[in-house]
């Protein structure tokens, strides 16, 4: 094999250990993390805790590195809401298998990555019966996030690469190709807080990264019009950057607190990440569990519901808002449940189609807020489901 078996640990994060429902389509990225190799992106994702995202395959200039089965689904290809590839309908995490091409420090791609990445693809071709033109696809064209960058940028590189594998796969020579162009300064390594898109920015920070809530933010910030541009996104991601960079310096022994008599911020959300943001203050998960430690809470912070209304009213001044609601059902694998009529998007961010509502599925994995129906291989809030 051109790329060599290194798995990392299941875990809820990277590998969640759920079995493919099938190989439609395969997938190229690339990581924009600069100068970070495929064995850095092994320990990385080996290690993540707090965002989920993976790929299956991480090709540097001198290796090849599968860290997640083939057989199992990775978090890939499901971001934002836009889905441009029918065949990967409803949930492309399912149903693709995700290769990423490594950079390096000046933010090309080597010449012998780009060719190790051809090789790659082809093994994958002969293994799953598919045709590198109509079957291999860019990140991109699924959900429109800007990867990989140099290859949306110039279309016909990701034309002349579909090209090669397919000549390799029919044993033909193929031309050489050049490293691509340096694209926008990034991290060495992979970077949990910064996150190569606003989408990973944001879930890395612990925010709502919905297109609602990044258009709800967008026209905050004074970015009319907001459709999901490249341009929207990288603007929004500065300034986005940019609150975060003016929290409290990290020698103050406690944060500013606000008085009772003269509250600040927005004094109408029940939300402490759209609360600190409306203070010009890090809304991050870390700085959170900072915040949640000085303010004198007890216990160790989770970011539950229950503890961020604890925080929200200790940095106000006053008590948690609480709100009169029934006890919370008890979710199990193996429970049969419906899709109630007024469910409108799937955990993921995709809208739920009328077709599957009021149906019996079958819980096959839980989470915190989420159950994954084995049926439709989709996952579901549980506010969402009866």
């Amino acid at each position: 094999m051109v790329y060599k078996n290194k798995f990392i640990k299941i875990n809820p994060y990277s590998r969640p250990g759920i079995k493919l429902n099938g190989v439609r389509k395969l997938v190229l990225h690339y990581t924009a993390n600069h100068g970070a190799t495929a064995e850095n992106h092994f320990s990385y994702f080996n290690n993540l805790k707090g965002r989920y995202a993976s790929a299956h395959i991480f090709v540097d200039k001198n290796e090849a590195l599968c860290i997640v089965p083939l057989n199992e689904i990775t978090y890939q290809a499901n971001d934002g809401t836009f889905r441009g590839v029918p065949e990967l309908r409803p949930n492309a995490n399912f149903l693709s298998i995700g290769v990423e091409m490594c950079q390096e420090r000046d933010g090309s791609i080597h010449s012998n990555t780009i060719s190790r990445t051809e090789d790659v693809f082809v093994e994958l071709c002969k293994k799953y019966k598919l045709d590198p033109i109509k079957d291999i696809v860019r990140h991109y064209d699924i959900t429109r996030k800007n990867c990989p960058a140099p290859w949306v940028a110039d279309g016909k590189k990701f034309t002349d690469f579909k090209n090669r594998v397919k000549a390799k796969l029919n044993g033909k020579p193929t031309n050489s190709q050049t490293p691509s162009k340096p694209v926008a300064s990034k991290p060495s390594t992979p970077s949990a807080s910064t996150g190569g898109s606003v989408v990973d920015w944001m879930n890395a920070n612990g925010m709502d990264s919905s297109f609602a809530n990044r258009a709800k933010l967008a026209d905050q910030y004074g970015i009319k019009n907001y459709k999901g541009t490249a341009d929207q996104n990288v603007n929004l991601l500065n300034k986005l950057k940019n609150v975060a960079k003016k929290e409290p310096s990290k020698t103050q022994s406690k944060p500013v607190q606000t008085k009772p008599s003269a509250p600040k911020g927005d004094m109408k959300t029940t939300s402490i990440v759209t609360y600190l943001n409306s203070i010009n203050a890090n809304s991050s998960f870390s700085n959170r569990a900072k915040l949640y430690k000085q303010y004198g809470l007890k216990g160790v912070y989770l970011g539950t519901a229950k503890q961020n209304l604890d925080l929200l009213a200790k940095m106000r001044g006053g008590n948690a808002p609480t709100a009169s609601k029934p006890k919370a059902p008890t979710f199990k694998v193996g429970s049969k449940v419906k899709i109630k009529s007024s469910a409108k998007k799937y955990a993921t961010g995709e809208n739920i189609p009328s077709s599957v509502k009021n149906k019996t599925y079958t819980i096959q994995q839980v989470k915190s807020d989420r159950v994954l129906l084995k049926e439709i291989y989709s996952w579901v809030k549980k506010t969402d489901v009866q």
